[in-house]
């Protein structure tokens, strides 16, 4: 299965993007604490239905928002911030 396009709301440091991805190599690139490992994480989270770096699912919504959305062309996955105890 290929990931085509991907819009993250409230995950980590990105508030809001829409990226779409190629079929063969894509890169990314950018300063440090733009958010590209916070991507890679995303896409790891909607492969896996978890983080690889955080086990409280709360600590990746953003600290300002109160949900996170995932969003590919197959699927939606959208996590209230009531569902989770936050420490």
């Amino acid at each position: 299965m290929y990931l085509n396009k991907l819009k993250l709301s409230n995950f980590k440091n990105i508030t809001e993007t829409e990226l779409s991805f190629c079929k063969n190599i894509n890169c990314l690139v950018g300063e440090n604490g733009v958010g590209k490992t916070n991507l890679l994480d995303a896409i790891h989270y909607l492969s896996f239905c978890k983080s690889y770096f955080n086990v409280i699912d709360g600590n990746n919504i953003n600290m300002m928002k109160n949900f996170l959305q995932f969003m590919d062309t197959t699927l939606l996955m959208k996590i209230l911030m009531k569902n989770f105890l936050v420490a």
